[in-house]
């Protein structure tokens, strides 16, 4: 949930945030982030 936070908030590329959060396909943060802003879920 943080690594979404960050890439919706636009703080960092999702590259970036992958990379400084050990995910290891930057592109499923991307889906992650699209299906958040999607659905419209409050973050926490």
């Amino acid at each position: 949930m943080k690594a979404v936070q960050a890439y919706v908030e636009g703080s960092a590329s999702y590259k970036a945030i992958a990379e400084q959060e050990g995910i290891r396909n930057c592109s499923q943060l991307k889906v992650w982030g699209e299906k958040h802003n999607a659905l419209c879920l409050p973050m926490a």
